[in-house]
């Protein structure tokens, strides 16, 4: 979404990626910054402390899928929690009482805002927040399968998973089918983001759409936005 817009209106887009390390973050951010560059994108940055530096810069950027604690940067989010409590509820209408919850990076805004649907969802409906049931993943696949391997082997195991993006899910499900078990004949399994690959896999995982194209789209033309006037005031758009 966000290199479609770009294109739209004539402007090149550079990438970066820090593959997770955060002290690669500051590192980029002064560099763009202090280039021959016009604005930032950030997709769910693992730290903000850099910024101050940018706001005190006046220089144009957007969050994408993070929060900033201060209230002064422009955001483009999804409903996360709603996400999460809609999944958990699905589950819990399936007839799961014991619902395993595979966690994201808990310094990323919306890994929280899931957790915290989860918990909503269970508490609606009168069932006890378990923390055993809640093992940390970090958005990739290998910690997934690792989570959903610490989930399984207990010795009241659940039955059903929640994983808070597809990447875990697909690690969930490795460790699912590792232990001879069927989905969704003995274990019920879901989802965030419905990726490309979530259709692909067998069987199809069943997941929470997030809108990333349009997210990307609009962070474009808020960031566009904020290069034209510089002195528009903060937003966050939620979808």
């Amino acid at each position: 979404g966000i290199d479609e817009e770009l294109s739209r209106v004539n402007y090149n887009l550079m990438l970066y990626t820090t593959h997770r390390q955060q002290s690669k973050e500051p590192t980029y951010v002064r560099s763009i910054a202090n280039g021959l560059t016009d604005g930032l994108i950030l997709l769910v940055p693992l730290v903000t402390d850099y910024l101050r530096e940018l706001q005190a810069q006046g220089f144009p950027y957007v969050l994408v899928d993070q929060s900033d604690p201060s209230g002064q940067s422009t955001v483009v989010d999804a409903t996360n929690w709603q996400g999460a409590y809609d999944a958990t509820e699905y589950l819990i209408g399936l007839g799961h009482r014991r619902i395993g919850f595979i966690a994201g990076m808990p310094q990323i805004a919306s890994a929280r805002e899931r957790l915290e649907g989860y918990k909503a969802a269970l508490q609606k409906h009168g069932i006890d927040f378990d923390p055993s049931l809640v093992a940390q993943g970090d958005f990739w696949q290998l910690v997934g399968y690792q989570a959903a391997s610490a989930l399984l082997d207990q010795e009241q195991p659940p039955t059903a998973i929640f994983a808070s993006n597809d990447l875990s899910a697909f690690g969930a499900m490795e460790a699912i089918f590792e232990r001879g078990l069927r989905i969704p004949e003995d274990i019920s399994i879901v989802g965030f983001d419905d990726i490309p690959q979530a259709s692909l896999v067998y069987p199809k995982l069943t997941t929470v759409r997030q809108p990333l194209d349009e997210m990307g789209r609009i962070a474009v033309r808020l960031l566009l936005e904020q290069i034209e006037e510089p002195s528009l005031p903060a937003r966050r758009v939620t979808l």
